[in-house]
């Protein structure tokens, strides 16, 4: 045998002994590392929902879920946690929120954000503390912080998803539109012609009884708020 073939024997010999090993050391330590990385999973879901017992991936197929929910875990108890990704100042906060099998908030913890950290990042920290106990009729009336608004209005809005998203996985329905698509809902059904397209009339003297006046950029009338009510005028002045 020639000395270049017994070199390329002994190399080929110690890369499949290599990968052997290899594998053979994955076969033992996989199972460990997974295990390892599931419970600490574990905890981080029984941070937000401490009487969760064990959790099990929920099966959200079919089902339509709003956009910030990406990971949801049904609990031994009955209740979820939801892993949500929104947008505050910058992209990528996510949350861990849980919610009780009563439909209350019972934790929320930041996992990741690239808010502006002495802004931000405080008012992260802070704001969690102020969502245990809230409800989907009460969510609405935690105040957003001064100097961190659009951060915790976003984180605000998040957390209304994931109890939107229970009462969803448990069999009910609920609105998640977000206050400028229900808006933008209303306008359009109150005057189709507009084809969706409105701009915000700004007048100088107060109206009395009307709360807003949206003018379609078509030319095709007027939609005005009143109360609760979205009453169309085509460009005659046809309601």
């Amino acid at each position: 045998m020639s000395k270049s073939i017994k070199s390329t024997v002994v190399l080929v010999a110690i890369c499949a002994t290599t990968a052997l090993l290899l594998a053979v050391t994955n076969e033992i330590t996989a199972p460990i590392i997974a295990q390892n990385e599931g419970a600490k999973a574990n905890a981080a879901l029984l941070e937000v929902l401490p009487d969760g017992g064990s959790f099990a991936l929920a099966d959200t197929s079919g089902m339509e879920l709003p956009t910030t929910v990406t990971e949801a875990y049904r609990a031994q108890n009955g209740g979820y946690v939801f892993k949500l990704t929104t947008s505050g100042y910058n992209t990528g906060m996510v949350l861990m929120c849980g919610v009780n099998a009563d439909g209350k908030i019972t934790g929320v913890k930041c996992i990741a954000n690239n808010e502006t950290p002495s802004i931000g990042g405080v008012a992260i920290g802070s704001y969690a503390d102020m969502m245990p106990g809230k409800g989907i009729d009460t969510i609405d009336g935690v105040d957003t912080v001064t100097g961190a608004t659009m951060t915790t209005k976003a984180y605000r809005a998040a957390v209304k998803d994931a109890l939107s998203a229970a009462i969803i996985l448990g069999g009910g329905s609920a609105d998640f539109r977000t206050e400028e698509e229900i808006l933008r809902d209303n306008l359009a059904a109150a005057l189709p012609a507009a084809e969706g397209k409105f701009e915000k009339h700004f007048f100088a003297e107060v109206v009395e009884g009307v709360d807003a006046i949206y003018t379609a950029t078509n030319g095709a009338g007027h939609v005005c708020v009143i109360g609760e009510n979205f009453v169309g005028a085509d460009a005659n002045g046809q309601v």
